[in-house]
């Protein structure tokens, strides 16, 4: 299972927590998958075990996550020999056929506000996410509204997984308040 680790980098806020809760429910869901996590910078692992293991390589493209994964990625992607890719920064490597794959696609910010990332990374999302949609087996979002931004912009709907919360956030008990 190989699974895009863009997100696992920096500070674990919004999506990459969503990741990382995720990757754990995975790893409880299939205990008996190994899982590669594909990364051009260090990240920080969501599950610690054998059973995950870090993939990266050529980190003269690190400067962005998009051209590493088109590029990089999809070689050693290829190398591992996957039976199934999650794409979870909108985008996926170029794999073989028989490699299903599912990509997340969160917002249209790109295209609702282009100010908000730099030029090079609103031009990878104009240059390659209506492709990797169509090329995709199942397309996940996490809102209704979303879903149907993604039907508007590439005709295809999603499976939406709204995000949840991990069972380390609970109430205070009365004694702490």
């Amino acid at each position: 299972k190989g699974i895009d680790g863009s997100f696992l980098s920096g500070q674990k806020g919004c999506h990459a927590r969503y990741y990382f809760e995720l990757c754990r429910e995975l790893d409880k869901s299939l205990p008996n998958a190994n899982f590669f996590v594909y990364s051009p910078l260090p990240i920080e692992m969501p599950v610690i075990s054998p059973r995950w293991k870090l993939r990266t390589q050529g980190k003269i493209l690190a400067v962005s996550p998009i051209l590493w994964l088109k590029i990089i990625g999809s070689w050693i992607c290829r190398k591992d020999q996957l039976d199934i890719f999650w794409g979870t920064y909108f985008f996926l490597p170029y794999l073989d056929q028989s490699t299903k794959t599912i990509l997340t696609v969160h917002d249209f910010w790109f295209d609702i506000d282009p100010t908000g990332m730099d030029w090079f990374h609103t031009q990878g999302f104009y240059l390659f996410l209506k492709n990797d949609v169509k090329r995709a087996n199942t397309i996940i979002t996490n809102s209704q509204e979303t879903d149907r931004q993604l039907f508007n912009y590439t005709g295809r709907n999603s499976i939406i997984i709204q995000p949840g919360v991990s069972e380390i956030f609970k109430p205070l008990s009365r004694d702490i308040v």
